[in-house]
């Protein structure tokens, strides 16, 4: 019962950040269809309606509501608090959470890049995609965040930002490598990183993000999170049996 409350406060710590992927999300197709509706506007008001020109803007709005439809439904997905286990493929997985955050990353000047091995390779598995994908996500959060930080302490504010994540499968193992170009862990708190309320980001943080990323993962069979500094960053290996 604990374990459940403290996935869901894990959760809702989110929120904000989902919120403002959201904003990013939506902000574009909104001025769109502002630019459209101006349009349409201008033409009633001068009796110059060219119905081909029309029917092209309705597309338009369509198309423009489909997405802004399709984005609510994958954020709506992602906070079902169901507990289901099902088969899943990790990268399609991986894939929508770097979606959903691909502006609000753009707009921190990070560029994600997703690495996996030729398409026959199996990256399936069992058990709750909502959950795995909330890992990913406190990852990737506390990748930007790093980086933000280093270019803060390196008066640096044109350093380009780099999130590499691996995924790969040999017989036994799925490993979901994420590596960053962050600055890395203080050497006082590398050993300390997955305890409960333990953060490197100061009084705005929890510290139950990788806390509770760990005891996700520690649900699957043999299944661990590592973490090392790497060059200029921080990597977090994944590993799980499948």
């Amino acid at each position: 019962m604990m374990e459940h409350l403290l996935i869901q406060k894990c959760k809702m710590s989110a929120i904000g950040e989902m919120m403002e992927a959201i904003v990013h999300q939506w902000k574009q197709p909104l001025s769109t269809l502002f630019v459209i509706a101006e349009t349409i506007k201008y033409d009633l008001e001068n009796e110059d309606i060219d119905r081909t020109e029309l029917e092209e803007n309705v597309e338009h709005i369509i198309q423009q509501i489909k997405f802004m439809s399709a984005t609510v439904n994958t954020f709506q997905k992602f906070f079902h608090a169901g507990s289901n286990e099902d088969q899943f493929d990790v990268k399609a997985a991986v894939e929508n959470i770097c979606s959903m955050l691909s502006d609000a990353l753009l707009k921190n000047m990070i560029t994600v890049r997703l690495i996996t091995k030729p398409e026959r390779d199996d990256l399936t598995i069992t058990g709750n995609p909502n959950e795995l994908q909330q890992v990913i996500l406190n990852m990737i959060i506390n990748s930007k965040d790093a980086i933000i930080s280093r270019r803060k302490s390196e008066e640096n504010p044109l350093l380009e930002g780099l999130i590499n994540i691996e995924i790969k499968r040999d017989e036994k193992r799925l490993t979901i490598t994420l590596t960053d170009n962050g600055g890395g862990v203080p050497a006082d708190m590398i050993d300390k990183i997955f305890d409960q309320y333990v953060t490197t980001k100061g009084a705005e943080s929890t510290g139950i993000g990788l806390y509770m990323s760990k005891l996700i993962i520690s649900k699957y069979k043999n299944g661990g999170i590592t973490v090392r500094n790497v060059e200029n960053g921080t990597q977090f290996i994944i590993s799980i049996d499948a």
